[in-house]
C-alpha cells in the first residue's frame, strides 16, 4: 500500500503555503513562527525514520504533533499510513478521506498534489478491508439503554445498524436499569460483516428476544460466546511492513534502448574532388536539399548514450552552362553523446565518426555522366531534448559532418586550396525510448516525504 518517496527537500517549497492552511479553527487563528515550523519539520523527519523502522505508534505520535502545528497533506498521508499499519483501519480511512478534502491553495507545491493523489490510491486498498459489526439488543427499545464497545459508548441511534469497526477482538456490553448486564466478546476479521445480539434479562427473570440470540438478517454472521469460555486474548494488529523507500535518484531510469527517424534540411559546403581530377565547389554540384535517417542506440549510466546512424540526403539541382547536376549522399556513423536530463527538457550533444559517400549525376542534352567520392567524416551535433510522452522523445538538432572527398594524390596536387567539405543537417528527430532498467520500471509512483 505504501509508495516510494521523494527527497525531503521537495515539500520545503510548500512550507510557506502550508502554514496558511491549518487543520482546526484554533490553529487557523494561531500563526506559525519560523521556530515552530522548524520544530514541526524535525518531528516529521523523526516520524519518517520511525515509520521506516516499523515503530508505527511512535511515528504516528510525531506525525500527529507535526500536523497540529502545520496541517499539510504530507503529514496527513503519513498519519493515515501509520493508522493502517497499526490496524486502525477506520481511523486510517477517515484520514484518507480528510486528505481528499484538503483545501489546496492556488499553485500548490508538487509534494502536496502528489500526497493527495497517493492517498487516493491507498484509500482504495483500505476501504474494502474495513469490517462492519451490527449490534442488536433484545428486547428492543429498552429505555435508558447503554451500549459500549471496548468501554467506549455507542450512540443509541446506531444500535441495530451496521457500522465500521477496526479488526480485532472487541468487548461489547449492554446495560439498562431493571435488567441484568449483557456482555459478549467478538473477534472481528478484516473484510467481514458480522452481527451479534445481546439479550437483556429483566430482574424479574423474564427473558426477552429470540432463543439463542439468532439474528434476523441472514447477510450477517451471528457471533455468540460459547458457554463457559473465557474472553479470547486480544490479537496483535495486522503486520504492516513498509517496503524500502529508494531514493528518487535510484528510481530514475539508468538504461534504455531508443530508436526512431529524423528528417532534416541538408546544406552542402566546401570542396568536392571528382574522379576526373577536377576540384569543384560543392555549390557547383549541389544545392540545399533534404535528408532522412534512422538512429538507434543504448543509453547507459543515465546520462550517456551510444548510437548508430544511417542517413541519406538528396540535394537540390544545379543548372550551369547547360548541364544539370544532381547530388546525393549516404552516411553510416557511430556516435557517443550525453543528455543532461533524460526524463525531461535537456541539452544534448554528441561526437561521432562515420563513412560518407557522395555522388553527382551530370546530364546535358546529349550526354549523362556520373561521378562519386567518399570520405571518413567527423560528426559534431548539438540539440535539445523534450519528453513528449511516456516513451516519446523529440530532438531538434544541428549536426555537421566534416571530411575530405577525393584521393590523396589529387589533394596533394591541389594543396594550395582546401578540399575539405562540411555537410550540415538541421532538423527534428523523434525517438521511442524503451526503459531497460527493471527496478525503475517496476517502481510505483514516487511518494513525497517532505517536511511540513
Amino acid at each position: 500500500m505504501l509508495k516510494t518517496s521523494r527527497f525531503l527537500a521537495l515539500a520545503a517549497l510548500g512550507i510557506g503555503v502550508a502554514t496558511t492552511v491549518t487543520f482546526s479553527t484554533e490553529a487557523q487563528a494561531q500563526p506559525v513562527s519560523d521556530m515552530d515550523r522548524a520544530a514541526a519539520r524535525d518531528l516529521f523527519r523523526e516520524g519518517v525514520e520511525l515509520q521506516r523502522a516499523s515503530r508505527f505508534a511512535e511515528a504516528l505520535d510525531r506525525f500527529t504533533r507535526a500536523n497540529s502545528v502545520v496541517n499539510a497533506p504530507t503529514n496527513m498521508l503519513r498519519i493515515a499510513e501509520c493508522h493502517a499499519a497499526l490496524g486502525h483501519l477506520v481511523e486510517a480511512l477517515e484520514m484518507y478521506r480528510a486528505l481528499q478534502r484538503y483545501p489546496m491553495p492556488p499553485s500548490p507545491p508538487p509534494a502536496f498534489v502528489q500526497a493527495v493523489e497517493q492517498g487516493r490510491e491507498e484509500m482504495k486498498t483500505i476501504e474494502p478491508r474495513v469490517p462492519e459489526l451490527k449490534i442488536d439488543v433484545t428486547p428492543p427499545q429498552v429505555p435508558t439503554l447503554s451500549v459500549t464497545i471496548d468501554e467506549q459508548p455507542l450512540h443509541s441511534a446506531l444500535v441495530g445498524v451496521s457500522r465500521p469497526i477496526n479488526p480485532g477482538v472487541h468487548k461489547v456490553v449492554a446495560t439498562a436499569p431493571g435488567y441484568t448486564r449483557a456482555e459478549q466478546t467478538v473477534d472481528v476479521k478484516e473484510r467481514a460483516r458480522q452481527a451479534i445480539t445481546l439479550n437483556l434479562t429483566s430482574t424479574g427473570g423474564v427473558i426477552y428476544g429470540p432463543a439463542g440470540g439468532a439474528t434476523t438478517n441472514s447477510q450477517y454472521v451471528q457471533i455468540s460466546p460459547a458457554p463457559g469460555t473465557s474472553q479470547a486474548p486480544i490479537d496483535k494488529p495486522p503486520v504492516y511492513q513498509e517496503p524500502e523507500r529508494p531514493r528518487p535518484a535510484d528510481l530514475r531510469s539508468r538504461t534504455s534502448f531508443f530508436i526512431g527517424p529524423r528528417i532534416s534540411a541538408a546544406l552542402p559546403a566546401g570542396k568536392y574532388v571528382s574522379e576526373t581530377g577536377g576540384v569543384l565547389s560543392m555549390g557547383d554540384v549541389a544545392n540545399p536539399g533534404a535528408a532522412l535517417g534512422a538512429e538507434a542506440g543504448i543509453r547507459f549510466a543515465r546520462l550517456f548514450y551510444f548510437s548508430l546512424l544511417l542517413e541519406g540526403a538528396k540535394y537540390g539541382e544545379v543548372k550551369k552552362n547547360g548541364i544539370k547536376y544532381e547530388g546525393s549522399s549516404f552516411l553510416a556513423a557511430g556516435k557517443f553523446g550525453i543528455i543532461t536530463n533524460p526524463d525531461g527538457f535537456a541539452f544534448l550533444a554528441d561526437l561521432g565518426i562515420g563513412y560518407r559517400s557522395f555522388s553527382v549525376d551530370a546530364s546535358s542534352a546529349s550526354t549523362k555522366q556520373s561521378d562519386s567520392a567518399s570520405s571518413a567524416d567527423f560528426l559534431l551535433g548539438v540539440g535539445m531534448h523534450f519528453k513528449a510522452g511516456k516513451i516519446l522523445r523529440l530532438i531538434p538538432k544541428i549536426e555537421v559532418g566534416l571530411g575530405t572527398f577525393g584521393d590523396s594524390k589529387i589533394n596533394a596536387t591541389n594543396s594550395s586550396d582546401s578540399t575539405s567539405h562540411a555537410l550540415w543537417t538541421i532538423g527534428l528527430a523523434g525517438y521511442f525510448d524503451i526503459n531497460l532498467d527493471k527496478r525503475a520500471a517496476a517502481a510505483p509512483p514516487t511518494a513525497p516525504i517532505p517536511p511540513p
